[in-house]
């Protein structure tokens, strides 16, 4: 990221829940902190670190003490090669393919730097919402509880709440990349140390199955930012429902919905002015070509946004500008030019369309708290009083 410095820990001012092994300002210039300084430090010579030699460099670099070893999910491992080949060939005329495989390395590096355009507003809004509602979450979630956290990231949102929270106990980050899970783990466990945390690593789908070693009390899944909007309305009643089994019927969620706004808005938070937005999608061609040998022209493709109001939803897709041929394993696709292939649809809601999926799970909005404009929205849902827990097949 240009601009960015990166130190050990932090300063006499960071507050506890930033500090880390590594730390930079990822500020914009409007929003950075007023204290500046600079913290020097060097690595001590082997033989005066702890326990020096390779037990000992394994205690220096090893996990808090309040981290637990990782529970791993069951695998389902990706068929990146079959998933690309149908979704380049299409069905009913649409080239469409899982927004999950925008995601390798440099696709994650691309959408945090999505997170810290002007455009985007969802991370700001957030955090404005934990901010300023922290309390008021706090007490409806209730003291003791265990966050769980699908999709955690590098649990920066989740540190953000527990900071807020009454004596929790035990934080459970669900992540599918083993890295980004063990770097989340050790940064949540360092700024809490009296706080359990329990890794899962598996996608959040799998994830909830691997749960049987984790409290039931007070079990509250925190579903950060916008991701249910990146699925179909199936996907997410049915996402939801899982997720109610999962806490159980003493349990709650707190879920981030993207409210519907003005169209200009979320055209441009999703076709920002520095074109940061177009080289995460373009990313895809790269990564075909990449893993694949897929053969397709990176320059060939245009990057587009669409506002569909019908749908409530923003759709991106890649517009193949002259003809192109896709080789995936023994298979060649045609792709003509003018035809699009969708990377994402990204759905908008309102109270009322929250409230009808909600029910459809088996669930009731209790509580939201929104940001300041009323862009974005945190949910509280709750079991029906009539829900009774399906067992899984």
């Amino acid at each position: 990221m240009c601009g960015s410095f990166v130190l050990r820990g932090g300063s006499c001012v960071t507050p506890s829940d930033h500090v880390r092994l590594t730390y930079r300002n990822f500020f914009r210039p409007g929003a950075r902190w007023a204290f500046a300084g600079v913290r020097l430090a060097r690595d001590l010579p082997r033989t005066e670190r702890r326990g020096a030699g390779a037990e000992g460099d394994a205690a220096v670099a090893g996990p808090p003490a309040n981290v637990l070893p990782t529970i791993r999910g069951r695998e389902t491992p990706d068929d990146f090669a079959r998933d690309a080949a149908a979704g380049l060939a299409g069905s009913n005329g649409l080239r469409h393919l899982p927004p999950k495989y925008l995601y390798d390395a440099r696709g994650s590096r691309l959408f945090e730097a999505i997170c810290d355009t002007a455009e985007y507003y969802v991370p700001d809004a957030e955090r404005e919402i934990l901010r300023t509602h922290g309390p008021e979450m706090a007490l409806a979630i209730g003291r003791g509880s265990v966050l769980i956290e699908p999709g955690a990231g590098d649990g920066s949102k989740a540190q953000a709440l527990l900071g807020a929270l009454e004596a929790p106990r035990m934080y459970v980050p669900v992540e599918i990349s083993p890295d980004a899970l063990r770097a989340c783990a050790a940064r949540v466990g360092m700024a809490f140390p009296g706080l359990t945390v329990q890794p899962v690593c598996a996608g959040f789908r799998q994830g909830m199955d691997a749960l049987r070693g984790v409290p039931c009390a007070g079990r509250t899944i925190y579903f950060a930012g916008s991701t249910i909007g990146n699925m179909e309305r199936t996907e997410r009643v049915e996402l939801l429902g899982r997720f109610a089994r999962a806490v159980g019927a003493s349990g709650r969620l707190l879920v981030g919905f993207d409210l519907r706004k003005d169209s200009d808005v979320l055209r441009r938070a999703y076709d920002d002015a520095r074109g940061v937005s177009a080289r995460f999608a373009l990313n895809l061609i790269r990564r075909l070509n990449r893993e694949l040998d897929a053969g397709l022209e990176e320059d060939a493709f245009r990057y587009v946004a669409v506002w569909d109001a019908s749908a409530s939803r923003i759709e991106m897709a890649l517009v193949c500008e002259r003809d192109q041929t896709a080789h995936v394993g023994e298979r060649s696709i045609t792709i003509p030019a003018g035809d699009r292939i969708v990377t994402e649809r990204s759905y908008k809601f309102t109270p009322e369309t929250i409230r009808a999926e909600s029910a459809e799970a088996g669930l009731v909005p209790t509580r939201a708290w929104t940001d300041e404009r009323e862009w974005f929205s945190l949910v509280l849902l709750e079991p029906a009083r009539d829900w009774e827990q399906p067992r899984d097949d």
